[in-house]
Parts: C-alpha cells; sequence; structure tokens
C-alpha cells in the first residue's frame, strides 16, 4: 500500500528500501521514531535483524567461531551484501 501511494507511512528499515524501488517507487524517506516521553529504552538504538548464527557454548573452538562470526558482519562484508541484493544491511549506530 505504501509503494502504491496509498498508504503515507509503513514501518520499516532500509531492508525495504529495495523492494519498494523494485516496485517502481523511488520518492521516499527515512526517519527515526521521535523518542516517547517517559517511555523506556534507547530511542537511538538500531533495530538489528540477527543473521541468526548461534555457537555452542561447549565448541572446541571459540575464538575460531567468534572470529568467523565477526567476519560476517564485518564492514566488508557489509558492502558486498549492499552491493549484490541491492540493500543496505544493519550497522550499529
Amino acid at each position: 500500500m505504501f509503494a502504491s501511494q496509498v498508504s503515507p507511512m509503513i514501518y520499516c528499515g532500509t531492508w525495504c528500501a529495495n523492494i519498494f524501488i523494485g516496485e517502481g517507487f523511488s520518492n521516499f524517506a527515512m526517519f527515526r521514531f521521535p523518542a516517547v516521553e517517559g517511555g523506556k529504552g534507547d530511542p537511538g538504538a538500531g533495530f538489528l535483524v540477527p543473521q541468526g548464527f548461534m555457537v555452542s557454548a561447549k565448541t572446541k573452538h571459540p575464538a575460531e567461531a567468534a572470529a568467523w562470526a565477526s567476519s560476517i558482519v564485518s564492514d566488508e562484508m557489509a558492502a558486498k551484501y549492499a552491493e549484490a541484493m541491492g540493500a543496505i544491511p544493519q550497522t550499529p549506530n
């Protein structure tokens, strides 16, 4: 409904930009929701869609597992992802 301009707003993230563009709608902008007075949590925190990788606490190779998981979310991999997928991955603020 947003891409067809029926709805003026949609709750979404950077992962939606390529969807809108693919639907032929490129006249959009993104903004953070304003903080709610008295609300809990950090309004400046990033919304993260995890990759879904888990490492067993009993692994015999914790350093290697941590290095591999860190490489998946590195700046270099984020750039490769953006190029290949045409979407901006979530990065820390």
